[in-house]
């Protein structure tokens, strides 16, 4: 069997293996994404995807949460990781926040796509459960591109660790595409459709990206990187490109995970039984108001001559007791609608995170009270952010620094750097997480406030006064470059120390030949 076959065979094996999951996000997709309504369903572009939706409600709450995971994980207001340094010296220490400094301003570049990619990764991610984010370097060769890869489009397989180490992409491209891409290509679709010049004709394309079973690491050529990645063209089964990457060039991310499943589920799925009570109860709301606009007439059988006028000021004769000619039917309760209405939608903003999102207080609130609302918003988003540090962010930054590093954006790194060394985060979310150690000596200070009253030496003695303030620092986000180097904090608390002690010594000298001036005073008025 060769290797193209082998591929679309493997391709086909995790698409059926993923049919089950299809049918549940396309109910998703239909009343929360409809954007991304093309699961097991081929739909033509600008085709009304919301025909069956009456409530936007799910559709916004899906979209604060991927805005609050973007800012919460990798706002572009922050520095939201460095390179972790402390088992470094001080040059190792420099190359690295350096390197950090340019991974930084690289992906956040305007050419990269990063911000984009990510809000439309974590639309996904939330909704779906599962989500893909394509990294590599950009056409020049000299910067980085990101983008986020649909879920329609993706299968994947996990290790035997529980990491998604394969990934099969079908997507389609059109004969012109394919001709500029793969100039070189012979396919036989290829060759008829640019005879009969269908140049906009799509065929599928299936990209395969797992780890290279056999392979010789001491070259450095393209088919020999731990990486495999093979574009085939499914129609002709003919390979286009074989390559490879030196890392995971498309991370794969989970919102939830079971043990048992290799996909992730998603807010969306807790919220979908509430979310169809909510859509189907707004239609039959809308229902009811039109009912109680326009409502529905009793009216006596035979006793009009000719049809009902319900215009404005229309006239109709009736025949028999005029009391009985027309009634209308009770109008319908619109205010329990509307009360289980907001308590629906109360439900699905909750399942979504979006009370414990957005931050409400008054101006009264002390700073105890901030404080906790914050740490309570960390317990609840924290376990997401885990897996999201875990599963996208830490492939990501390796791959981002795997590409600069080869394009020599770094420089020649000193011999302290080893292959050994990772990134920490420094989000809103890892921020608020450190500052909880530092909330609690806080309170605790505040507890034992009586006591140091009474002995008010007892905190100094008691503590590190150094590492309190630095720790305190880093964990609210202080750049610790704007603190003095140990070394240099040191030495110029042993200057001042010492300048003291001279003061006082020479304090003491003037005060010892005053007083033994004042002697000699006393003795010569004796005299």
């Amino acid at each position: 069997m060769s290797n193209v076959d082998r591929i679309i065979k493997r391709y086909d094996r995790l698409k059926a293996n993923r049919g089950v999951w299809d049918s549940h996000w396309r109910e998703i997709a239909e009343l929360i994404y409809p954007r991304r309504d093309d699961f097991d369903t081929k739909r033509a572009p600008g085709e009304k995807r919301q025909q069956r939706l009456f409530s936007s409600t799910p559709i916004k709450a899906n979209e604060l949460l991927a805005s609050a995971l973007v800012s919460l994980s990798v706002s572009p207001a922050t520095k939201w990781f460095k390179a972790n340094t402390d088992n470094f010296d001080e040059d190792g220490k420099r190359w690295l926040d350096n390197a950090s400094e340019i991974m930084l301003n690289s992906i956040n570049a305007s050419s990269s796509n990063f911000y984009t990619s990510m809000y439309e990764y974590f639309l996904e991610f939330s909704a779906f459960g599962t989500a893909g984010l394509f990294i590599d370097e950009n056409e020049n060769k000299d910067g980085l591109i990101f983008q986020a890869r649909s879920l329609t489009e993706i299968v994947i397989a996990e290790s035997a660790a529980g990491v998604i180490d394969t990934v099969y992409r079908r997507f389609e491209w059109t004969v012109q595409q394919i001709m500029e891409h793969w100039p070189d290509n012979t396919s036989k679709s290829i060759a008829k459709a640019i005879e009969a010049e269908r140049f906009d004709q799509k065929l599928f394309i299936i990209h395969c990206i797992q780890p290279r079973k056999e392979r010789d690491a001491s070259k450095k050529t393209a088919d020999n990187m731990p990486i495999e990645s093979a574009y085939v063209l499914q129609v002709d089964r003919t390979l286009l490109e074989e390559g490879g990457f030196q890392e995971m060039p498309l991370t794969v991310g989970r919102f939830y995970k079971s043990p048992m499943e290799t996909y992730g589920r998603s807010p969306a799925m807790t919220a979908l039984p509430d979310v169809k009570v909510l859509n189907e109860m707004v239609r039959v709301m809308l229902q009811a108001g039109q009912k109680s606009v326009d409502p529905p007439l009793i009216v006596a059988n035979d006793g009009f001559l000719g049809s009902l006028r319900l215009k404005p000021g229309g006239v109709n004769t009736f025949f028999g007791n005029p009391n009985e000619a027309i009634a209308q039917l009770p109008p319908a309760r619109m205010d329990i609608g509307e009360a289980l209405i907001n308590s629906y939608e109360d439900k699905v903003r909750s399942t979504f995170f979006v009370d414990q999102l957005q931050f409400t207080g008054g101006p009264q609130m002390t700073a105890t009270e901030v404080l906790q609302r914050t740490e309570e918003k960390t317990r609840l988003i924290g376990p997401v952010t885990g897996r999201v540090n875990s599963e996208v962010l830490g492939p990501t930054l390796e791959r981002v620094f795997g590409i600069l590093f080869r394009q020599g954006k770094f420089g020649p790194p000193p011999e302290s750097i080893g292959a050994s060394f990772d990134f920490e985060y420094t989000n809103q979310i890892a921020q608020a997480q450190k500052q909880q150690e530092a909330n609690g000596f806080l309170r605790a200070v505040q507890s034992m406030a009586p006591l140091l009253e009474l002995q008010p030496t007892l905190l100094i003695e008691n503590i590190n006064g150094d590492k309190l303030l630095r720790d305190t620092m880093q964990e609210f986000g202080v750049n610790m470059d704007k603190l003095t180097q140990e070394e240099e904090r040191d030495a110029s608390r042993q200057q001042r120390q010492e300048l003291e002690a001279q003061q006082q010594q020479a304090a003491m000298v003037q005060q010892s030949a005053e007083a033994g001036q004042a002697v000699q005073q006393v003795a010569q008025a004796a005299q």
